[in-house]
């Protein structure tokens, strides 16, 4: 599909949204095409993460509006299903899809990111900015309300009241507003962000599955529960957790030969 391009290298499996004139908006095709590849790069132990970024000079514009409005969105818009439709179909979107990855997935936010575009990168484990990107919730100013996860996952990374202004006002955060927000994790220079990704997934890709796999489930188990529960939690990973021995004394020689 010429709309993602998909690279595997060393792996770090990136994929870029690749329609550029429409800011990378996503359409029916793209959204299912997308569930279908995270899926199946979730079960492929050779990708060790993932990075998703859109072509200059927007990440994504969220759906696709002339779709929308042509009613071709159920998975974004629950209002848009046939009464008999099920349950799973609503709940089948590309938010729940990047979600549930074990796979470590980084945002490379290289411009607009908007709506669907914006619950596309809180799905993400990472989000890196270029400082000329921009963030809102538009949903509002549509007449849409979000399905894909904003509701959780903004006040989870930014708090309940700026998340609330977003989503009422649709105002356009900048990247280093977004930053001190804590809504992404680091901005660089926009011609840095390649680099500066490439070296995040790389640091990603060279731990031991094993132990992303464990501090994957730590953080995400761990969320919604009290200080005592994620003690608790943690205790019980590192308990069934099987340290490698020998993988262990081989990093370590590495690193002391270095």
């Amino acid at each position: 599909m010429e709309e993602l391009l998909v690279r595997v290298e060393e792996g770090i499996c990136t994929i870029s949204l690749n329609r550029p004139a429409a800011r990378n908006a996503l359409t029916a095709a793209m959204r299912l095409e997308l569930i279908s590849l995270v899926t199946s790069i979730d079960a492929d132990e050779t990708v060790a993460v993932v990075v998703i970024t859109g072509t200059d000079p927007a990440f994504c514009a969220g759906i696709d509006l002339q779709e929308i409005a042509a009613g071709e969105a159920t998975d974004a818009i629950p209002a848009l299903r046939a009464p008999d439709a099920g349950v799973e179909q609503c709940r089948d979107n590309l938010g729940t899809a990047v979600g549930r990855m074990r796979t470590p997935v980084v945002a490379a936010v290289n411009g607009a990111c908007y709506t669907g575009g914006l619950e596309l990168a809180l799905a993400c484990d990472v989000i890196v900015a270029s400082d000329r990107a921009t963030f809102a919730d538009t949903h509002a100013r549509f007449g849409l309300a979000p399905y894909w996860g904003m509701s959780a996952r903004l006040p989870a990374r930014v708090g309940p009241g700026r998340a609330r202004l977003m989503a009422l006002t649709g105002r356009p955060v900048p990247a280093a507003e977004a930053e001190r927000m804590g809504l992404v994790d680091l901005v660089v220079p926009h011609d840095d962000l390649a680099a500066t990704v490439a070296g995040i997934a790389a640091d990603i890709a060279s731990a031991v599955p094993s132990a992303i796999a464990a501090a994957q489930r730590l953080y995400d188990a761990s969320a919604d529960l009290p200080l005592s529960g994620r003690l608790h939690l943690e205790m019980e990973v590192a308990e069934g957790f099987r340290f490698d021995r020998d993988e262990f004394a081989r990093r370590v020689a590495a690193r002391t030969r270095r």
